[in-house]
């Protein structure tokens, strides 16, 4: 009966200590946590994750506790000389700024943060890093870059500690050597989906503990710098996916035996059996007393017009057809021409006769006026017509004075 009271009491004591326990770890982790962040305990560290803020900054209030930011999916454009250290988190391990817009890092944003061991700088805007960057980061074993503008200046960065570097889909289209000359502790490297045509593999061979190399989604150019890339790679027994296939080598002691290119002969052609007509018997000819036949003969000569025909100069035919057309042509414009020509003939010469008409009616009435009067005016007879000795008077005249010229009798 004695034991039960201890009993009692060591479970009362047990249960005390985990409720002080909860009570402290609920109170730190009010300290460490901001308004603008969730905070938990991630992989066994002290995580405050402000993702999805639209914040501008990274100071966001978090207490130096912390051990693991993520940053990721805001608006931070960038990141100023000793920043991190000045707010506060630089216990931090895991630094996660993805999907931001920086677009601009200082030498020394990084410093103090003497524990950071994985940085992703994915999805941002950056276009360069200077070289020591993060030399001060002596812990710093993955950093990533993915997804940044590295067309033009393919970082050279030094850090002694660094692993794993990942820097896909960036835009390289050539990496220059001594680009990795700097991270001597190298070993996983992801140059996938870039706009690489070739890499020589004597840019890799600085890296002694180099095991694994991504190098697919680039527009490869399978020459022989290429197939020295792979067979270094299997060399130093490192892994990567085989872009461009090796042609296929004779196996050893495999002999390899040339085959004679068959001869192409023609293929004879198929008999044609004609119908037994009349046209098509034996007929003896009518002096030499040989049997020809009649629709071999007709066959043959048909032949021999096909092959005339189809000698005839291409030249010589379209010459034939511009004379053709020519003399036609002519023809048909002189018909035309010579149709106007006559009616415009025609119709001047009626013209004229209809003019002439009108003169010889006012000569007749001026005429028949002046029968019978001796004024001095001499006439004379020309073809069986009287003319008067002066020109005829004027039309103006014979219209104003009407009873001198009498008209005649329709």
């Amino acid at each position: 009966m004695s034991g039960t009271p201890r009993a009692y009491g060591y479970c009362l004591l047990a249960i005390a200590v985990q409720f002080f326990g909860v009570a402290e770890s609920s109170s730190r982790e009010m300290d460490v946590c901001s308004t603008f962040c969730a905070c938990d305990m991630w992989y066994g560290l002290r995580r405050a994750s402000c993702t999805g803020r639209r914040l501008y900054s990274i100071h966001t209030g978090v207490s130096g506790e912390v051990q693991a930011l993520d940053l990721s999916d805001n608006s931070i454009s960038s990141l100023g000389n000793y920043e991190l250290a000045d707010a506060g988190v630089t216990q931090v391990r895991y630094l996660n700024l993805s999907g931001n817009a920086i677009a601009e890092i200082d030498l020394n944003a990084f410093s103090g943060l003497d524990d950071l061991s994985v940085l992703d700088l994915s999805r941002n805007h950056l276009t360069y890093l200077l070289v020591d960057t993060f030399l001060e980061c002596k812990h710093l074993r993955v950093l990533r870059l993915a997804g940044n503008n590295f067309n033009v200046h393919v970082p050279r960065l030094r850090s002694p500690s660094l692993t794993e570097l990942n820097m896909n889909a960036c835009r390289i289209s050539h990496v220059s050597p001594g680009t990795f000359d700097g991270l001597m502790q190298l070993r996983h490297l992801d140059l996938s989906d870039n706009l690489m045509i070739q890499l020589d593999g004597r840019i890799l061979q600085r890296l002694p503990f180099m095991k694994s190399c991504t190098i697919v989604g680039n527009p490869w150019s399978c020459n022989g710098i290429m197939r020295d890339l792979q067979a270094y790679f299997r060399k130093r027994n490192i892994s990567f996916t085989e872009v461009c296939k090796e042609a296929a080598t004779p196996r050893k002691f495999e002999k390899m035996i040339a085959l004679e290119t068959p001869k192409k002969f023609k293929e004879p052609r198929p008999a044609v059996i004609e119908p037994r007509t009349k046209n098509n018997w034996n007929v003896p000819h009518p002096i030499t007393g040989v049997h020809t036949n009649v629709s071999t003969n007709a066959t043959s000569a048909l032949d021999d017009v096909n092959k005339t025909t189809f000698l005839v100069p291409w030249y010589l035919i379209f010459g034939m057809g511009f004379l053709l057309g020519t003399f036609v042509g002519g023809t048909v414009t002189y018909i035309f021409a010579s149709s106007l020509i006559g009616c415009s003939s025609l119709c001047t010469r009626r013209r004229n006769t209809d003019n002439f008409q009108r003169v010889s009616l006012l000569q007749d009435n001026w005429l028949q006026s002046n029968a019978g009067d001796d004024d001095g005016r001499e006439t004379v007879e020309n073809g069986g017509q009287v003319c008067p000795g002066t020109p005829p008077p004027p039309y103006r005249d014979v219209i104003l004075h009407t009873n001198l010229y009498p008209r005649t009798s329709q």
